[in-house]
């Protein structure tokens, strides 16, 4: 009787997280396909870019100053505040701390570190720089890092909102131009770095957006 009812949660465990998988990819799919259709009327490349663009980052003004950034297309660096960016998205710090803790084992004392799309805790961060690189470097008493990141699109790889990536490709024809974010200078006990744990487990709903 117990393993009869133990097989039954077990299958409706399955079915409920065959279901959600499901209504996942669907969701997805309508999304991908309705941010396609927009960015393909015949209403301008720019206004379209702006007006799809917009309602992406809004509320999210470090996003949107980067897209307004690469529309203008001066090509200048723009500054990041590597302080403000640990301290509001938990997620690229631990990955960044997990990293360079598991390195200084391996006895390194020097490196780059790549912090994927998928580490953001935030919205707001993963909208202005996507995926970032950490180059780091140790004295044995402080970890020094200086967080980048490229401003530029990716056409050509499936997700969400590819038809915006394409929209802002066309707009290079017109002026727009991929700029560097360069950080400004980290300075990290190596205590806090060994002492780092794992990663913590955020919201993955911020993925496949970008």
């Amino acid at each position: 009787m117990h393993q009869l009812y133990g097989n039954g949660v077990m299958n409706n465990s399955l079915d409920t997280e065959k279901l959600a998988f499901g209504s996942h990819a669907i969701a997805h799919f309508l999304k991908r396909s309705l941010i396609n259709v927009l960015c393909s009327l015949p209403l301008g490349d720019a206004w379209l870019m702006r007006f799809v663009g917009i309602v992406a980052v809004r509320n999210k003004p470090l996003a949107h100053q980067h897209l307004e950034h690469y529309l203008k297309g001066n090509g200048r660096a723009l500054a990041l505040d590597s302080d403000r960016l640990f301290a509001d998205d938990s997620g690229v710090r631990d990955e960044f701390l997990s990293q360079v803790a598991e390195r200084i084992r391996w006895g390194e004392r020097s490196g780059t570190i790549g912090i994927p799309q998928s580490a953001f805790a935030t919205r707001e961060w993963l909208f202005a720089l996507g995926g970032i690189s950490i180059p780091w470097f140790t004295d044995g008493y402080w970890v020094s890092a200086r967080p980048g990141s490229q401003y530029d699109w990716h056409p050509d790889q499936p997700r969400i909102t590819q038809g915006i990536h394409r929209l802002a490709i066309r707009l290079k024809d017109k002026g727009a131009s991929e700029f560097s974010i360069q950080g400004s200078v980290l300075s990290i006990p190596i205590t806090a770095v060994k002492n780092a744990g794992p990663p913590k487990a955020h919201d993955r709903s911020v993925l496949n957006l970008l």
